[in-house]
């Protein structure tokens, strides 16, 4: 009795290759589109926040010369002379500085010019931070085409190589080998390789990401810290001048006494600055609570980026919540600059 042998077909011979390189895919696969969102989030708050932070020294201008204007005028001609810009110290050319100010007396919008610029590097730096991690979570870094075209070039190198030496066919064990058909690696032996290599991807951004986390924790205290003393410093410029306008407009001068030369055009122009300011105050504080609550938030969407790569589609609320900030901040500096327009007609 003769027992008749089944031989595989190639494709059955294949199958286990394939379900292990579909296995390896499934697992393996770096989804980029919360890196590209977690990104355009911090691109878009200091795109925002940079324009508001403009508008708010503006209008804080604007307060100082309401302080200037309520000053007695040996006090009105000490704090001008502390303004008086003078040439910075040899170490910073090409810079000016006040003459005599200190950190008590230096005028608000100075130090939120310098807040602005502070503010654009801080970030900057996330933009920075988030580009990278984009490009790392990017497709194109591991590309089927890329590692198709890498076989395609090993391949035809070793046959050229081949034809070089004049060899036609190789002999093995199991027997001979055409040259003409040979490759180093097959489809789908460059689509494994293709795969564990996005594996180790997955896992060394993973390993990135947590390491990182404590310093993202420290970037975001010092962004709510930042705000925290400007949001101060804002408070006790509207104060100061609130009480200087408010007095105007009520036809006190500052001795509470009602003056009869203060006449009701006067009061009349004196409550329209009032009502401006605080629209613009009002502004200003929407602002530093929408950059505020994004600081806050950055940990999470950092976070949120490990999370998706270990469960793919998991939620963003964190990295959408920055996003939403930065529409609010547009919006605070909308309506600033609408009002800085409306002002200056």
């Amino acid at each position: 009795m003769f027992i008749k042998h089944r031989f595989a077909s190639p494709f059955q011979c294949l199958l286990p290759i394939l379900m292990l390189v579909l296995a390896l895919g499934a697992c393996a696969k770096v989804q980029p589109e919360p890196f590209a969102k977690f990104s355009a989030s911090v691109q878009e708050l200091r795109s925002g926040t940079d324009n508001a932070a403009s508008l708010i020294g503006t209008w804080s201008e604007a307060r100082t010369v309401e302080v200037l204007a309520s000053l007695e005028p040996k006090a009105a001609l000490e704090k001008t002379g502390q303004m008086k810009l003078l040439p910075a110290p040899p170490d910073t050319p090409g810079t000016v500085q006040p003459a005599t100010v200190t950190s008590e007396t230096e005028p608000l919008y100075v130090k939120i010019d310098r807040f602005r610029r502070g503010l654009y590097e801080f970030n900057t730096a996330l933009v920075e931070y988030g580009k990278a991690m984009q490009a790392l979570a990017s497709p194109d870094l591991v590309s089927a085409e890329a590692f198709d075209t890498m076989r395609t070039d090993l391949n035809s190198n070793l046959k050229q190589a081949a034809g070089a030496f004049g060899v036609q066919t190789v002999e093995l064990s199991s027997g001979s080998f055409k040259v003409d058909g040979f490759a180093l690696f097959s489809t789908i032996g460059i689509e494994t390789m293709r795969n564990i290599f996005e594996q180790r991807r997955k896992d060394t951004l993973i390993d990135l990401i947590h390491n990182q986390q404590q310093a993202m924790d420290a970037v975001s205290k010092l962004g709510i810290e930042g705000i925290s003393i400007l949001r101060t410093n804002l408070r006790n410029e509207y104060n100061n001048v609130y009480s200087i306008v408010e007095n105007e407009a009520a036809g006190y001068t500052s001795k509470r006494i009602t003056s009869s030369s203060v006449n009701k055009e006067t009061r009349k122009k004196a409550a329209e600055r009032l009502v401006a300011m605080n629209k613009a105050y009002s502004n200003e504080i929407q602002v530093l609570d929408a950059l505020n609550i994004a600081y806050e938030k950055l940990p999470k969407a950092h976070a949120e980026l490990a999370v998706n790569l270990q469960k793919p589609g998991s939620p963003l609320d964190a990295i959408s919540a920055i996003y939403n900030e930065a529409k609010r901040i547009y919006t605070a500096y909308e309506a600033l600059r609408k009002q800085n327009e409306g002002s200056s007609k």
